[in-house]
């Protein structure tokens, strides 16, 4: 049996990049570092965040503190994080969203990728459908006949305008056959089935 966990591994990886970078200060890390996120307690990028934070911690022996700072699929954390000094002390937990943000808003107080420096990819995670287990519903040909045989148009939820699950939802081949409408549901760890 191994001692390697998937936190650690996760932790472990982020950790020796970030060290990589801070070579220039040999003294790094003397105080806390932050890692901010954009989006509610107890949701996905929450948790990786926590685990991450708490590898690192261990790792470099001075405390990761996350700091969610939701609003704007993400955005409201990313302009803190760009305005924050190049120090190694403000880490980032970018979401799948902040890819599409110069797509999404008309003008953002960022540069989506240049005024970022990424340090290392920590998770990735499928988006899935699902509704309940009595459902007629079980394939994508059974979604899209009975939406287009609907009088109003199929609800679905997601974090909000710009979220990865928001652009999926509104670019995939199945969502051009038939009327939809998004329904933007507040916190991600808030989402239930329709």
């Amino acid at each position: 049996m191994t001692g390697l966990t998937r936190r650690a591994a996760i932790a472990g990886g982020l950790c020796t990049l970030t060290l990589a970078a801070a070579q220039s200060n040999p003294d790094w890390p003397d105080r806390p570092i932050s890692m901010v996120h954009g989006f509610p307690p107890g949701g996905p990028t929450d948790l990786v965040a926590r685990i991450v934070a708490d590898g690192l911690t261990r790792r470099l022996g001075q405390r990761v503190v996350v700091e969610g700072k939701p609003g704007a699929s993400g955005t409201t954390a990313a302009a803190q994080v760009a305005r924050s000094a190049p120090d190694g002390y403000t880490l980032f937990a970018i979401p799948s969203g902040h890819t599409f943000a110069a797509a999404t808003y008309k003008t953002l107080p960022y540069r989506t990728i240049d005024d970022f420096s990424m340090i290392s990819m920590f998770t990735e995670y499928p988006y899935l459908m699902v509704t309940y287990a009595d459902h007629s519903i079980r394939t994508v040909a059974d979604l899209v006949n009975l939406a287009r045989s609907s009088p109003t148009p199929l609800l679905y939820g997601t974090p909000g305008n710009g979220s990865g699950p928001h652009w999926r939802s509104n670019f995939s081949p199945e969502r051009q056959r038939f009327a939809s409408s998004m329904c933007r549901i507040a916190g991600a760890h808030r989402r239930r089935s329709i």
